[in-house]
């Protein structure tokens, strides 16, 4: 640093001597590419230097150079087996610091001297135990896993060295695939041949239902129904299940067994039953068995209830005491292909006391007598009307007659009166026309089955 000013001498100071560093490199650790394993050709990755630089290699056995294995690439030799072996990268710039990175460590592995391929033993059945025998192994792994293939297919969960056949593996080949390991050696696999198609146990087979439950039932309330079955498979399982117009689904009853009883009521009207049959091979359901119940003045149907008549399913709602002084219901009817309401339905109210009332047909014009229409389905609905006195309604039934086809076949229902205060109840004007309410009917039953004959039910 100079300075200069007139009347003064020139004058130079000097500062103290600094060194220039050098620049550092930014850099990543290189990796070892290639299987670490005796005879194999493995190479090194540069990592990342930054800015770029010339490098050098030296690749390492436990820490120690390896003479002369100074290039990108190394082969491995026979010696390093079990050794740890490293490459490290050296980096140099003018400017910068010379800097080197070592890889991480990688075993020199070799094969297993020996590796057999698996067998399988044990009985080829669904249900039965197999095993999986690994063979001769030399040297003997630490470490042996199993997996279980059906057709090829990895089995979930299926890893021990035995496995219990199950249902899903019926008719499939069956393998296994076993890995072993071992400190410096390679993971090796083997997997055994397929096995022939899993059978179903001795005696076991797709259930077949040889003798189907009676297909019509016609009883009366207190009378004891028995449905039974035959079927063959081996270890059978029974499953009853009842069908009804209200729930319209299939649920279970209680039976177990090939033959299931119970004492007929009214509540069993219009219902279905069957039976589904089952093993570990599958399952088959039998036919359906249609129950019609013969009510009385002493058992009858409740209202809204449907019940069967002979070519006719009906309904009856509760009953109003006073439309236009008479009692009244609505009856709502489904008639079976081919069969109309008038001249074949009647409904008269019997009271308390036993007697029969005579219908009002006449003086109302919408009565049976004069005509229901039915809709595309066959159903429709009417009004009844009787002159029964309030002193015997309480008690008292509803008969509804179908005498078509010459039959004279009666059901019963019982007489609950309408309680204008109910939510959702049906009213019932002079005309007979549902104004509200009609989801208390359910779904309509349908007409029942007419194409063979009911079969009388005895004890």
């Amino acid at each position: 640093m100079t300075g200069t000013k007139a009347g003064y001498t020139t004058k130079t100071a000097y500062s103290a001597s600094a060194t220039v560093a050098k620049a550092s490199f930014t850099t990543t650790t290189p990796k070892i590419q290639g299987t670490v394993k005796i005879g194999g050709l493995v190479g090194a990755s540069t990592g990342l230097f930054s800015p770029s630089a010339s490098v050098t290699y030296r690749w390492k056995a436990n820490g120690n150079p390896i003479s002369g294995a100074t290039s990108r690439t190394y082969t491995i030799p026979s010696r390093l087996h079990g050794d740890k072996l490293t490459v490290t990268v050296t980096g140099s710039k003018p400017g910068y610091t010379t800097k080197s990175i070592t890889s991480a460590a990688s075993v020199v592995m070799k094969p297993f001297d020996r590796a057999s391929t698996p067998t399988i033993s044990g009985t080829r059945r669904v249900g039965q135990l197999l095993t999986a025998n690994r063979g001769t192994w030399s040297p003997s792994p630490s470490v042996v896993t199993y997996q279980w293939r059906a057709e090829g297919r990895p089995i979930a969960g299926a890893t021990s060295r035995t496995y219990r056949l199950t249902r899903a593996e019926h008719g499939k080949n069956i393998s296994v695939e076993v890995v072993g390991r071992k400190y410096a050696y390679l993971p090796t696999t083997r997997r055994s041949a397929g096995t022939s198609a899993i059978k179903w146990p001795l005696g076991i087979s797709t259930p077949n239902v040889t003798t189907q439950p009676t297909r019509y039932v016609d009883t009366s309330p207190g009378r004891t129904v028995t449905l039974k079955v035959s079927a063959t498979g081996g270890s059978l399982k029974y499953q009853w299940q009842r069908w009804t117009p209200a729930s319209r689904t299939w649920s279970n009853v209680g039976s177990s067994s090939s033959t299931y009883r119970f004492t007929a009521q009214t509540a069993h009207e219009l219902n279905q039953f069957r039976v589904v049959v089952s093993n570990m091979a599958g399952k088959e359901i039998s036919h359906r068995t249609y129950v019609w119940v013969q009510s009385s003045l002493s058992s009858p149907f409740q209202a809204y209830q449907w019940f069967g008549l002979w070519n006719y399913n009906a309904a009856v709602s509760e009953s109003i005491d006073n439309v236009s002084g008479y009692l009244a219901a609505e009856v709502y009817v489904c008639a079976a292909p081919g069969y109309y309401v008038t001249g074949d339905v009647s409904v008269q109210f019997v009271g308390s006391n036993g007697r029969v009332y005579p219908s009002v047909g006449q003086e109302m014009p919408d009565h049976v007598s004069n005509g229901v229409a039915l809709d595309a389905n066959g159903c429709g609905f009417f009004g009844a009307y009787s002159t029964a006195p309030q002193s015997v309604r309480v008690g008292g039934r509803w008969r509804v007659t179908d005498q078509s086809d010459g039959q004279v076949y009666r059901q019963y229902v019982r007489y609950d009166r309408f309680d204008a205060n109910a939510a959702g109840a049906p009213t019932i004007t002079p005309l007979g026309e549902r104004t509200s309410g009609t989801a208390l009917f359910g779904s309509q039953a349908g007409s029942a089955p007419v194409d063979q004959a009911r079969a009388q039910l005895t004890d």
